[in-house]
């Protein structure tokens, strides 16, 4: 199993149907997946901050979790303004987005992302390339999805089991 189809199975384990976002060469792999193989409906948008705008205004307007990805680098730098509002408003979100390789500081969409992602999102993930993906681990990305700004929400290893409702949106499974 690779990473992005990891990431998929556990974005849809959450229940998650709609994700919104702009493709990019870092999560192009993971919306495919998305799409063609769980029929999840992808709203594209022109850019990374509407992207997370979009995701924003769904998840206050339906009460679920919602999801947005875009590219690294520089498509997150553009989604920091809408994330931080969404974060501020503790809205149940979770931002998908990709990063350089490791080790290639040089690479043209390269910045260190962990501070950016925690300065605007209060909390981050990572996922890096194994040989094999193992089961996935799914963490809040808005203090509204983790209830505590800047602490990781938890693990999720059981793709067959739902969240709890009573844990919040975007709540992992216990």
């Amino acid at each position: 199993m690779k990473v992005f189809e990891a990431i998929a199975d556990a974005v849809v384990a959450h229940g998650v149907d709609t994700v919104f976002g702009l493709l990019g060469d870092a999560n192009m792999f993971l919306v495919a997946d998305l799409v063609n193989r769980h029929g999840v409906r992808f709203v594209a948008a022109r850019n990374e901050n509407a992207a997370v705008m979009m995701a924003d205004g769904y998840a206050r307007t339906t009460g679920r979790c919602a999801v947005a990805t875009v590219t690294q680098g520089p498509g997150l730098a553009v989604a920091g303004a809408a994330l931080t509002i969404a974060r501020q408003a503790r809205t149940p979100l979770v931002l998908i987005a990709g990063d350089t390789p490791p080790g290639d500081p040089l690479h043209v969409q390269h910045f260190d992302q962990q501070p950016y992602a925690l300065a605007t999102a209060g909390a981050r993930a990572e996922f890096r390339r194994r040989r094999r993906a193992g089961p996935p681990a799914t963490y809040g990305a808005t203090p509204g999805a983790a209830r505590r700004p800047g602490r990781r929400v938890g693990r999720y290893r059981d793709p067959g089991t739902r969240p709890d409702p009573q844990r919040g949106p975007c709540s992992p499974p216990r």
